[in-house]
This record gives structure tokens, C-alpha cells and sequence, in this order.
């Protein structure tokens, strides 16, 4: 018995929609929403902390009264990615800048 081959295009199509279905339902069940609620939350009780602060005459720092989550998303493919993009940058700015004398020398 043979087995059938799987098309290519059909599987990355597949899991596109996979994928997209997943977020649609992010999406409509509202976490999403519910993620930038709880942000908002802690802005305006960080706003209200400061106002308290300033009434009351304390030290301010703004240290304080911000959230600076900072998260590094950098991964083994990122990095790989960027400087794949910064060498054909520099490819393309170094190379071009020559063509472009060359060609200015042979019409000139």
C-alpha cells in the first residue's frame, strides 16, 4: 500500500489558518483586551499614588511610578536574522556605492 505524499503548500496553509483562528479567538474572547485592562490599572493606581505623594510632600522618583518590564525576546533565529539583514545591508550600501562610481566614471 502506497502512501499518499502530502502537498506542501496545503500543509503551510493549514497551519496559517490554524494559527489565525487561534488569534481570532484571542481576539474575540477578549484577552487581549483584558491584557491592556490591567495595564490601564496599574497606570491610573500608579497615578494615584503620585498624586498622594505630591498632597503629602514625599520624595518623588520616578522610578516609583513607573513599570519597566523589559523583556529580551532575543533567540538563537533573531539574532541570526539580524545579522543576516546587516550583512546584506552593508552588501547592498558598499556594492551600490561602487556601481554607482563606476557607472558615474563611465559616463562622465
Amino acid at each position: 500500500m502506497k502512501k499518499k505524499k502530502h502537498n506542501p503548500v496545503l500543509t503551510i496553509l493549514f497551519i496559517l489558518f490554524i494559527v489565525y483562528l487561534s488569534l481570532f479567538i484571542a481576539g474575540e474572547s477578549g484577552y487581549y483586551e483584558k491584557q491592556v485592562n490591567e495595564k490601564i490599572i496599574l497606570t491610573e493606581e500608579n497615578i494615584r499614588k503620585f498624586e498622594d505623594d505630591v498632597k503629602n510632600n514625599r520624595e518623588i522618583n520616578l522610578d516609583n511610578y513607573t513599570n519597566n518590564i523589559n523583556k529580551d525576546y532575543s533567540c538563537f533565529a533573531s539574532n541570526a536574522g539580524d545579522s543576516f539583514s546587516n550583512f546584506v545591508e552593508n552588501l547592498f550600501t558598499k556594492e551600490l556605492g561602487k556601481m554607482g562610481k563606476i557607472l558615474k566614471k563611465m559616463f562622465s
